[in-house]
């Protein structure tokens, strides 16, 4: 059975290989958390003792004893009893609904109970408001301390604006222990403090400190436990709801990183991105989940934002009570978070929202080691409690046998088209190749929300089905819900146990939530390059289309608009073969694979009136051509040629620009330039960016 914990369980390959690791330097190790060459990290086991050796480092820094530090009222208790067993004074300022500071609180509360360290907590991940934080403790004097223990690793603005910052490590990798407190070197609050050198005075404190380490090895016991046992044995111990009364003990770890830990971690440390990714394909699924039940997220992902945990939100501490209590009994991992501090408690009138928030939110892992099968199993609990609340959303595939019109209302309907799924394309792929073609309607309450076109062949009892940049949306409706169940129908409908092979390359944006839809639905990626291309949005007015180009693109343009070069939009057999002509003399010289010239040919018979051919001409020569079609209310640039005098004279620019205004005219609202390839066309990828388009990947081939 499989494992789901609530943190990352390390792979037994990474084990192996720490034995053998020799660990990288404190700075090394550092690498992904430092964001300017002069930062200085200082590793700790626990970001707990990274907040002790800030107050520490304060009192000798400036020669002052207890510092008062002022902290959100939404923090974990626990973290806190360090500080607190040496005796340090809080002042719990309030936060907004939104998890950032209530500044006007926190501008009145200054007046009599000014901060000497002020803590902004990134919650869950997600950038709070540094900016707004560095320039109350400009005002007040103060040192800013960004708590990042709950960020994968810093971005936009994490990290930026603080004299410290820490992260945690441990709580995102496989790790046993392993906090990171960055220092900056010089900062205009340091010099208004003292004029030494704040990095030596940590280096002070950090030698005054006992050098102990925590053993890793009941750590290392219960992660091998975890990956042996059943969660029937274990997840009930990983439902935690957490006692915001218990009173804290102190903290059995010691303060230093262990050197276990750092070998881990070595191993780990390539492999950054692929977890962060992983995160937010997770988180995506949760999103969706929070749609299925109704409730919120407090977090609007930004595209950057790696999550530290799944984040509900619910209306009422009743409904967020009615949700645990359903997890619980399915067994799903589920926790609640803080453990709020008892002077939050004790004064509910200062700490509405926070107090608020303790009784409304809870969270799911989504961290790397979660297979597809487990992130299914959770979002199986989810649907399971949904269906009680709704069961308004019955999809289904419906194998269209209509005529083309109505398909072409279709493509029109779905608005950013592609020349693979018009009915043409279909059928010239059947006439030329021999593949059986099966056009689906996806039905979403008897309203059609999609469609698709697949190409299907079998070899012996071997039967292969593929949808290439299907399925295409109609009016916008692409909500998680209704991809998954889509792809979800795919796969049981075609199965290698059935003698099926499917395969697929979507018509979706290579974004998380996507790559959540495919991996929920346990379709699996193929290492194939995915299609990159650039849209340009026909709606806008010609100046604004203008203004768009890149700068040395448009100088180009005007040149070419300068020159004596006469241009024509063809639509003749002849403009079409020798366009053809050209694209077969340069898959030959310079040895690419495209569509074959039998498949155009027959494309074209069949779509004759949707090509348009623009050519070049000087003194009675064509110098330069493209050929674009249209489909739907789109069109694709498919071929382009260009002479040595075509491209002394910018003719090709000359030719985009001309056939973007033309298709605008003929009714397109979309030109897509027809792939950005970067490695293998470098320079055309360069000259198709400069005309200043929406560029956008798909997510690639899956099986």
């Amino acid at each position: 059975m499989s494992r789901i914990t609530l943190a990352p369980l390390p792979q037994w390959r990474l084990l192996l290989k720490s034995i053998f690791t020799q660990p990288l330097n404190g700075r090394e190790l550092a690498k992904p958390w430092l964001i300017r060459d002069s930062d200085v990290p200082f590793w700790f086991s626990r970001s707990a003792f990274a907040m002790l050796a800030i107050a520490r480092w304060y009192e000798v820094y400036t020669q002052k004893k207890l510092p008062p530090i002022w902290i959100p009222d939404f923090f974990c208790n626990q973290s806190l009893q360090p500080l607190r067993e040496a005796n340090y004074r809080f002042y719990f300022y309030p936060i907004t609904d939104r998890l950032t500071p209530d500044w006007a609180s926190c501008d009145t509360k200054a007046l009599t109970n000014k901060p000497a360290i002020f803590i902004l907590v990134h919650y869950f991940g997600y950038p709070s408001e540094g900016k707004q934080a560095r320039q109350f403790c400009n005002k007040q004097g103060c040192i800013l301390v960004e708590d990042a223990a709950h960020v994968f690793v810093p971005h936009h603005d994490i990290g930026v604006h603080g004299e410290f910052v820490f992260y945690s490590p441990h709580k995102h990798l496989a790790i046993p222990d392993g906090a990171l407190l960055i220092q900056r070197p010089r900062t205009k609050v340091f010099r208004k403090l003292n004029d030494k050198q704040p990095t030596e005075v940590m280096g002070q404190i950090l030698k005054t400190i006992p050098q102990e380490s925590p053993t890793p090895w009941a750590w290392l016991f219960k992660r091998i436990l975890q990956k042996f046992l059943p969660d029937v044995l274990w997840l009930k111990g990983e439902v935690a709801e957490k006692d915001s009364n218990t009173p804290p003990t102190s903290m059995p770890f010691k303060q230093l990183q262990s050197k276990f830990s750092r070998n881990l971690l070595t191993t780990q440390l390539p492999n950054i991105n692929k977890y962060a990714l992983v995160r937010q394909t997770n988180e995506a699924i949760f999103k969706a989940l929070n749609q299925s039940v109704k409730e919120t997220a407090p977090f609007e992902s930004d595209g950057y934002y790696v999550p530290y945990m799944g984040c509900f939100r619910c209306k009422t501490g009743e409904s967020a009570r009615e949700h645990l209590s359903f997890l619980k009994e399915s067994r799903s991992p589920v926790m609640k978070w803080p453990d709020l501090p008892h002077e939050v408690l004790d004064d509910p009138a200062n700490h509405l929202v926070a107090i608020e928030l303790e009784k409304t939110l809870f969270f799911f892992p989504v961290h790397q080691s979660l297979r597809s099968s487990e992130m299914q199993s959770i979002y199986k609990s989810f649907c399971r409690y949904s269906e009680k609340k709704s069961s308004d959303n019955c999809i289904n595939v419906v194998w269209y046998s209509g005529e083309k019109k109505e398909w072409e209302d279709w493509l029109a309907a779905a608005g950013k088209s592609n020349l693979l799924q018009s009915w043409e394309y279909g059928n010239a792929k059947k006439e030329i190749e021999g593949w059986q073609i099966r056009r689906g309607v996806i039905k979403r309450n008897g309203a059609v929300v999609a469609i698709f076109q697949a190409l299907e062949k079998s070899w012996g009892p071997v039967g292969v089905l593929r949808i290439n940049r299907g399925p295409l949306i109609i009016n916008g409706v692409d909500d998680f819900y209704m991809k998954y169940n889509f792809f979800k129908l795919l796969r049981k409908t075609w199965n290698w146990w059935k003698g099926s092979v499917l395969l697929i390359a979507p018509e979706l944006l290579n974004v998380p939530e996507n790559i959540g839809v495919l991996s929920l639905a346990r379709f699996r990626k193929r290492e194939a390059l995915p299609w990159v291309s650039s849209f340009i949005d026909l709606s806008l007015a010609e100046t604004d289309l203008r203004k768009n180009l890149n700068g040395k693109w448009r100088n180009q343009l005007k040149k070419a608009e300068q020159s004596s070069l006469d241009l024509k939009v063809e639509k003749s057999d002849e403009a079409f073969y020798w366009m053809l002509d050209h694209y077969e003399q340069l898959m030959k010289e310079k040895s690419f694979r495209g569509p074959s010239v039998e498949l155009y040919k027959e494309l074209y018979r069949l779509k004759r009136n949707d090509f348009y051919v623009f050519r070049a001409w000087s003194a009675g020569q064509a110098v330069a051509g493209i050929l674009i079609v249209k489909h739907g209310k789109s069109c694709t640039y498919q071929l382009g040629w260009n002479s040595s005098e075509g491209r002394r004279v910018y003719a090709n620019n000359l030719l985009i620009w001309h056939a973007i205004i033309e298709l605008k005219k003929h009714g397109c609202a979309w030109f897509d330039l027809g792939g950005i390839d970067e490695i293998n066309t470098s320079g055309i990828a360069k000259f198709k960016r400069g005309i200043g388009g929406f560029e956008y990947g798909l997510i690639g081939e899956w099986y």
